[in-house]
Formats: structure tokens, sequence, C-alpha cells
């Protein structure tokens, strides 16, 4: 084997407690324990244990702290459905998906729990908007041109059938 390190083991259970999670077992425990044995400690063996919960499917799906979002937008990120088996590739997949869009600050909470039917789940995903927008006045003089301007306005985050009624709420 390899020398024991309780770094190694600690990475070793969460990559266990994420294969469980692949398949919706997200309540599984997972802890490990050591053994030193051989001539003078020079073996130690390290025995995980696992205490497996019940596959768990996605109840609703939910987004807080949207604001001038909306909720379809961020819907349509998501790569968790309701009904489906909870997959926590699926929430880290979301969540990348919620930060690609660059509309929100990170780090993006994720809440999970107990849904309204049996084995069921609710996903939380907690977002704080950020400033999609930007106002800008320029001015220029010249002896050859004379005066000059410029005004540039830009909102990343814009909803075309919601115009905005002030430059506020472009911040």
């Amino acid at each position: 084997g390899e020398p024991y390190s309780p770094h190694t083991a600690g990475l070793d259970t969460q990559k266990i407690k994420d294969l469980y999670g692949e398949q919706g077992r997200i309540l599984t425990k997972v802890s490990y324990a050591r053994s030193v044995a051989g001539l003078k400690g020079t073996v130690v063996d390290v025995i995980f244990n696992i205490k497996e919960s019940k596959q768990i499917r996605i109840g609703e799906v939910l987004f807080t702290g949207l604001v001038k979002t909306q909720e379809r937008v961020a819907r349509r990120e998501s790569a968790m459905y309701p009904g489906e088996v909870f997959n926590s590739k699926a929430k880290d997949k979301t969540i990348k998906n919620l930060n690609q869009l660059d509309y929100f600050k990170r780090p993006i909470k994720v809440e999970v729990k107990e849904g309204a039917a049996p084995d069921t789940a609710d996903v939380i995903f907690d977002v704080k908007e950020k400033m999609t927008g930007r106002f800008s006045i320029g001015a220029s003089l010249s002896s050859a041109d004379g005066v000059g301007g410029s005004f540039n306005l830009k909102q990343r985050n814009f909803d075309r059938r919601r115009h905005p009624d002030n430059l506020r709420e472009l911040a």
C-alpha cells in the first residue's frame, strides 16, 4: 500500500461520500478508523465505516434571492429536476451554470431540506445578485475636432419586456 496520511484518508472519505451522493444516497455517513499493526507499528490499516442511507429523490428545486433575474432564467440553468434521483454532480453543475451567467455573487449557497413526500429533499439555491449595469459619460475637447462626448449605457441582465424607469434600476 501507500504510506498512511490522515489528509489522504479524509480525502478518500469525501470521495466515498461523493460516490454515494451521485446515487441519491446523500445522507450516507462515512467515517474511518485506523489500526496500527506489524513489527514496531509499521503497518496501518484504514477501515472505512459506511452507514448507507436510502435513495433520495428531488421534491422541489427553488431559487431564493432573485430580484432582477427572472426565475425562468435561473431554472433553465438547473441540472436538477423534481422527481429525479438526487445527484450531487447535478447540484455542482447547476452551481457552475449559475456562476457562468455572471449575474450572482459567489459562493452560491445550497440548502437541502427534507421534502414534503417521504424520501424526498427540496433543493434551495440561495443567490445574491451583483451589479450587472454600467453607466458612463465622457467628454473631450480638441483643437482639431472641437467638443465631443460619449454616453454609454450597458445592462447585461436585461428584461426586454420591462424597461428601466430610471438609471438606478441599471445598477
